[in-house]
C-alpha cells in the first residue's frame, strides 16, 4: 500500500519491520513474502545492489519452504539481471527458475523466461547454448500468438530475430537466413513496420552472404518448387529456399514507379515511337539496371 500511493522509503521500513517479525516466528515462507517485497520497494529506489541481494534471499526462503513461487521469483532475479545487463549473472536464476517450473509441473510459466535466458546466453558468449531456449521460445510463443496473443507474438518475432543472430555467429548460413525470414513473416503480420524493417535488412545481409539475393536465389528457388525432391541434400538450405518469397515488398514499388518514369521520359523524348518500342527501352533500361546491381553485389563479394 505504501508502495501504491508513492511513498517506497516508508515501504523498506514496513518491509524490513515484517521481516524481522517472521524471522523471529521462524516461517520462511513469510520471510520470502516480506524480502519479495523489500526488493520491489528498493527497485522502486533504484537501489539495484539490495534489490538483487533481497530478491535472492526471498528465492532462497521460498525454496527451503517447498514454495513454487521460489521459480517466479528467482525469474524476477534474472530479468532485472538481463535490465542491468549483466547477461552472465543472469543465466544461473533463470536456468533455475525454468528448472523448478518443469519439476512442479509449471512449464508453461517459463515462457516468458525461455527468451531472456536465450539472450543472456548469446550475450555471454555461449551461442550454441542459446539455440534450445531461443528455439524452444519461438515454438511456446508461436502457439500462444495463434491463439490471439499480441504480446506473445511480438516475442516470437523476436526469439526468431535473436535466433538469426545466434545461427550467424555459429556459422549456420542458412539456418540464419531462415530465422531472419521467419521473423519478418511475423513482424508483417503484426504490422509492425519497424521491427519488420529490421528483419527484412537482416534478411537481405544474410541472403547475400549465401548467394541468394540475387537471380540466383529465385532460380534456386524455382528448382526446389519443381524438383521436390532435392531438398534432401541439403534440408537447412532447402528450408530457406522455402521463404524466398519473403522479401520487402516495396521493391515492387519502386520498380513499377521506376518503369512509369521511364515510360514516361521515352514519351517526351521520341512521340512517335510505337508501344511495342516503348516497352522494350524500358524493360532494356530495367535488365541494365539489374546487371549492374548483381554486378555490384558480386563485386562486394570478392572483396
Amino acid at each position: 500500500m505504501l508502495r501504491g500511493s508513492g511513498h517506497p522509503e516508508e515501504a523498506v521500513g514496513a518491509a524490513e519491520e515484517a521481516l524481522r517479525l517472521f524471522q523471529a516466528c521462524g516461517g520462511r515462507y513469510g520471510e520470502g513474502e516480506a524480502l519479495n517485497a523489500l526488493a520491489d520497494a528498493l527497485g522502486d529506489l533504484n537501489e539495484i545492489e539490495k534489490e538483487l541481494d533481497a530478491r535472492r534471499l526471498a528465492a532462497d526462503a521460498f525454496e527451503q519452504a517447498g514454495e513454487p513461487r521460489a521459480a517466479s521469483t528467482l525469474g524476477l532475479l534474472g530479468l532485472t539481471l538481463c535490465e542491468e545487463r549483466r547477461w552472465a549473472e543472469a543465466i544461473e536464476p533463470l536456468q533455475r527458475a525454468v528448472s523448478l517450473n518443469a519439476a512442479w509441473g509449471k512449464e508453461e510459466d517459463s515462457r516468458l523466461l525461455l527468451l531472456p535466458r536465450g539472450i543472456a546466453l548469446v550475450k555471454a558468449g555461449r551461442c550454441v547454448e542459446a539455440i534450445e531456449p531461443l528455439t524452444e521460445a519461438a515454438k511456446q510463443l508461436g502457439e500462444y500468438a495463434t491463439a490471439g496473443d499480441t504480446e506473445a507474438a511480438v516475442d516470437e518475432g523476436e526469439a526468431l530475430l535473436w535466433l538469426g543472430h545466434t545461427y550467424g555467429m555459429l556459422g549456420r548460413a542458412h539456418e540464419r537466413e531462415t530465422g531472419y525470414a521467419r521473423a519478418a513473416l511475423c513482424f508483417r503480420a503484426l504490422g509492425d513496420r519497424d521491427r519488420k524493417k529490421t528483419a527484412l535488412a537482416c534478411l537481405q545481409v544474410a541472403r547475400a552472404a549465401t548467394r541468394t539475393d540475387g537471380w540466383r536465389g529465385w532460380l534456386a528457388w524455382l528448382r526446389l518448387r519443381l524438383l521436390p525432391g532435392a531438398a534432401h541434400g541439403d534440408p537447412a538450405r532447402a528450408q530457406s529456399l522455402r521463404l524466398r518469397t519473403v522479401f520487402d515488398r516495396r521493391i515492387i514499388v519502386w520498380v513499377l514507379l521506376e518503369a512509369a518514369s521511364l515510360l514516361i521520359v521515352h514519351m517526351l523524348t521520341v512521340p512517335d515511337a510505337p508501344g511495342w518500342a516503348r516497352l522494350m527501352s524500358v524493360s532494356l533500361v530495367l535488365l541494365a539496371q539489374a546487371g549492374g546491381k548483381a554486378l555490384a553485389r558480386w563485386t562486394s563479394r570478392r572483396q
